[in-house]
């Protein structure tokens, strides 16, 4: 079992386990690191507008559909894209996702330090993985 290391923030008004990782591929030309909230209550990883500054995503995506976490949000395919987490040992790990970007809806919404990037279940349970105190864990089947 290998284990991804999380740690807790305060984001959206409350205390949130948060992973960092790499996001490579994609057509992405930089290398960036992402800190996401781990949700299990997201159908999809995606990362927010924030987040896309510098990666050169082009601006033709097709908008996949519009859902409702805190506020409406129109969400884009980015399609598959390898990600790297670091495990406990330092050490990056490669997995693929499916990944999406989030924009809000409704451009007039201002959110207190902005909307975050969220890794969600689709990712989560792709890859078996479990979210624990300290760590993400990714489970033997």
């Amino acid at each position: 079992m290998r284990k991804f290391p999380i740690i807790k923030m305060r984001k959206l008004g409350a205390e949130r386990r948060v992973l960092t990782f790499l996001v490579r591929s994609c057509g992405f030309i930089k290398l960036r690191a992402i800190s996401a909230i781990v949700d299990t209550g997201s159908p999809f990883t995606f990362i927010s507008q924030s987040d896309l500054r510098g990666l050169r995503i082009p601006k033709n995506l097709p908008m996949v559909r519009q859902i409702n976490l805190l506020i409406p949000l129109k969400i884009y395919s980015v399609g598959e894209c390898e990600i790297w987490l670091k495990d406990e040992n330092s050490k990056y790990v490669p997995f693929k996702t499916n990944l999406h970007i989030a924009v809000p809806a409704i451009q007039k919404i201002m959110i207190p330090g902005g909307m975050p990037s969220i890794v969600g279940t689709d990712f989560l349970d792709r890859y078996n993985m479990a979210v624990g105190k300290k760590y993400l864990l990714e489970l033997n089947e």
